[in-house]
């Protein structure tokens, strides 16, 4: 009796160990109506097991699944034209007395399956905006998965289905060559497509190359395609007087709604493409005509801005009030630019305040003490109006003249309040205007310090050699860390 069982258990172990556990081919092509024969080599004895197949049936029962057998061995019959999502599939569920096994096997279309379609490189988007109204052409590519197992790619037109958005036509489909992208190989066709002016959608595409004398058809891909608002723009002056009138020219525009700054106002023809814009006589300086639409494609509130200026010109003057004798200042007109202003005019209330002219800017030096006024007059298309500012001299210290200025080869430098070699300044520096490096320093006292002091005694520099720009002429007292005096110069 031992010996019985001992040779029965022998035979168990043999039994076992000559299955080749699981599936025995688990990937791979497969064609429509073609027979693929599976067998399972199972992990326990006397298990039962239950199997099921996607894109197929099995032919002992024409179905999707056979349960609770302890067959070993099915034949599937593929029966989906199109690729199933994911592919051709077996799955076996193996029921071992503590132990469930799963085993599966996916199977590609022996037809090359469509991978992606972009706009451009493997990895550029599969989505593009087209500007509404535009029927330029667009270029699309497709890739096409170059698998083991599929059949040679024939000829594109034949072998594949086109969906494009409504109106829109094919004209030309292209192969590329093949090209790899992580490791694998697709082929490559350039599709390009004649738009409608308005519509949108989806491109797609499949293959549906004939296998076994049946069409099988690949996963389908999409390719999807929007309609963006086109490059809308407002034209018309950009100075407005009295009424102007602005305009957006483009026929797929549906609707349009026109706003303004508040010293503008739309006199007529709103909703429609081409307003008229009034000056309100009021609060002349920027503003801006504004255009809300909609287009033919769907797009809405699409906003278009154009800034404009709005009647005679809006300046005020800015720089110091107070400034020194013989040292001049720069002021400045605020919110100059040619639409306000396309000639600016400066003066003074009095000659003791010169003024030296360099537009949108000007330099005025003060020639004796007091009270001056500096004036503007910015004139436009739509008339002229003169600002003014105070501004006041005083006697800083040590007076001087400079000239000429702008200068040439020489520049003069007079002291007019000096009395005595004690009052002379010790140095002159000429420094760059963005620099605090001088590129001359003359000792005045060491000038002097032999020479007999007269009226108004003066310095002379050679600034030939230096290069021509804007510097700035600095007068230093002895001990002193800050100039008591500093002009403006001009070399040209």
């Amino acid at each position: 009796m031992k010996r019985i069982i001992l040779l029965a258990f022998v035979s168990f172990i043999t039994t076992l160990s000559s299955f080749s556990q699981g599936l025995n081919n688990t990937s791979g092509a497969v064609c429509v109506n073609e027979l693929s024969v599976f067998n399972y080599g199972r992990h326990c004895l006397n298990s039962n097991t239950r199997w099921t197949v996607t894109g197929g049936v099995f032919t002992e029962n024409n179905s999707t699944s056979i349960d609770n057998t302890a067959i070993t061995q099915h034949t599937v019959q593929w029966t989906s034209g199109v690729v199933p999502a994911g592919g051709y599939k077996i799955t076996v569920e193996e029921y071992c007395p503590t132990v469930t096994y799963l085993t599966s096997g996916t199977f590609t279309g022996k037809i090359p399956n469509v991978e992606k379609i972009t706009s451009g490189g493997f990895n550029d988007p599969n989505s593009l905006a087209v500007p509404c109204g535009s029927t330029a052409n667009v270029t699309i590519y497709a890739y096409v998965n170059k698998a083991a197992g599929n059949q040679v790619q024939g000829d594109f037109d034949g072998t594949y289905s086109i969906g494009l958005p409504s109106g829109w036509s094919t004209i030309s489909k292209s192969y590329q060559g093949i090209s790899t992208y992580d490791g694998h190989d697709y082929y490559v066709y350039q599709i390009v497509l004649q738009p409608h002016a308005t519509s949108a959608g989806n491109f797609s595409l499949r293959n549906t190359t004939s296998c076994s004398g049946v069409s099988q058809y690949s996963d389908q891909r999409y390719f999807t395609i929007s309609r963006s608002a086109a490059n809308y723009s407002i034209t018309g002056g950009t100075l407005v007087c009295s009424t102007n009138t602005y305009s957006i020219s483009d026929s797929y525009i549906s609707s349009y709604s026109w706003s303004t700054s508040s010293n503008l106002y739309v006199s007529s023809g709103q909703g429609t493409g081409s307003p008229q814009v009034t000056y309100n006589l009021s609060n002349p300086g920027a503003g801006y005509v504004q255009a809300s639409v909609s287009d033919a494609c769907g797009n809405s509130n699409i906003v278009q801005t154009k800034n404009i200026y709005v009647g005679p010109p809006a300046h005020s003057i800015t720089g110091p009030s107070s400034i020194c004798l013989n040292n001049p200042e720069t002021y400045d007109l605020t919110n100059n630019n040619i639409y306000e202003a396309s000639t600016i005019s400066w003066s003074s209330s009095s000659g003791n305040l010169s003024v030296y002219s360099a537009n949108p800017i000007a330099y005025v030096t003060a020639l004796a003490t007091g009270s001056y006024y500096l004036n503007a007059t910015g004139i436009n298309a739509c008339g002229s109006v003169t600002y003014n500012y105070l501004v006041t001299a005083t006697d800083c210290g040590i007076m001087s003249k400079v000239s000429p200025n702008p200068a040439g080869n020489d520049l003069n430098v007079e002291f007019l309040n000096v009395d005595s070699a004690e009052s002379l300044p010790d140095e002159i520096d000429l420094l760059p205007e963005n620099s605090l490096i001088p590129v001359q320093v003359v000792n005045v006292k060491e000038t002097y310090k032999n020479n007999k002091l007269g009226n108004n005694p003066s310095i002379q520099m050679n600034v030939k050699d230096i290069p021509r720009g804007i510097y700035y002429l600095h007068i230093y007292k002895q001990d002193q860390k800050t100039p008591v005096n500093r002009t403006r110069v001009i070399l040209n």
